[in-house]
């Protein structure tokens, strides 16, 4: 797996340890479905892009993953994005993925440049399991301290 995460209740917070491959499409889709099942109810989904991962997933796997949403949005009540870093092409990126929120105009698609703030804003659905989540990917070293600024 080309990604770490860590669960509690209804959060999921996931950090990107590589570029995702196509083999991580299908395990993702799984993780967020049983996630789903066992809280019985939609999660909350955070996902991290620390400023090491710096290649972008191939053709295949984009595909993949864009095939692949729908169903990721139907277990999930939310995503918060966490892009790190703040060199140009991070810039870029997180402008690209701010069109992408602006485009899907269900307000369930977030965008932040530091982990701290993503968590705060997906605490207001579920405050415990979020903080919980955040607490055991922080303890297990997932998490990378980046000094950004806060939501972009």
């Amino acid at each position: 797996m080309s990604f770490r995460f860590k669960t509690s209740g209804r959060a999921i917070l996931l950090v990107w340890e590589t570029a995702p491959t196509l083999a991580d499409v299908g395990e993702l889709q799984r993780i967020v479905g049983s996630a789903r099942k066992a809280a019985k109810e939609r999660v909350i989904f955070i996902g991290v892009v620390p400023p090491h991962v710096n290649t972008y997933p191939g053709s295949e796997t984009r595909s993949a993953m864009s095939q692949g949403m729908p169903l990721l949005a139907e277990h999930c009540e939310a995503f918060h994005m966490v892009i790190q870093g703040t060199d140009l092409q991070r810039s870029l990126l997180r402008g690209l993925m701010r069109a992408l929120v602006i485009i899907s105009r269900g307000g369930r698609l977030h965008l932040y440049a530091t982990v701290e703030a993503a968590v705060a804003a997906a605490s207001e659905f579920a405050s415990s399991d979020v903080r919980n989540a955040y607490a055991a990917a922080d303890l297990a070293g997932l998490l990378v301290r980046t000094g950004d600024a806060a939501s972009s």
